[in-house]
């Protein structure tokens, strides 16, 4: 066997990719998505503020809206209710159809910081989505009034307005 033999040809895929060059692979597509993520939330960085508590209406098509406030710096979880379970969510989308929508128990949070509406997956099975952009769970990204919502296959309004003072 001749050197030039066992000399990798570099104008061939080389399918053995070592766990290294995967691992940087995978670092950079991280890099470049949590990047992506620093766009879009610069991006909406102009949206509105609020200076206290906010009424929330979430519009689902034919079904009945749900109105909620959240308290400044305040969090609400969104899912469906199960009676075994003693964490139910505050917002409940079970007589909206969640469950066979693929809404799950604790879906995802609406979290007030700052004065900004953000929304947050918990880890869902399904995804939450933001005008077709899926959320990474667990990483807050602002939301508008005019946003669309989509909680697994649930496609919602939030309508969110500074609640009255007491």
């Amino acid at each position: 066997m001749d050197d030039h033999d066992t000399q990798i040809n570099d104008t061939e895929p080389n399918d053995s990719a070592t766990p290294f060059d995967v691992r940087n692979q995978a670092e950079e597509a991280l890099q470049r998505f949590q990047e992506t993520l620093r766009q879009r939330a610069a991006e909406r960085d102009d949206l509105p503020q609020f200076a206290g508590a906010v009424r929330l209406r979430l519009l689902v098509d034919g079904a009945p809206m749900v109105e909620y406030v959240l308290e400044s710096d305040g969090d609400a979880v969104i899912g469906r209710s199960d009676l075994k379970n003693p964490l139910q969510p505050h917002i409940d989308l079970s007589e909206q159809g969640a469950y066979r929508m693929g809404v799950s128990r604790r879906h995802a949070m609406l979290r007030l910081r700052d004065g900004r509406l953000h929304l947050v997956d918990l880890g869902s099975r399904n995804g939450s989505f933001i005008n077709e952009n899926q959320l990474m769970p667990h990483q807050p990204m602002m939301i508008a009034s005019d946003d669309e919502i989509r909680l697994g296959r649930m496609v919602l309004r939030i309508d969110a307005e500074e609640a009255a003072s007491a």
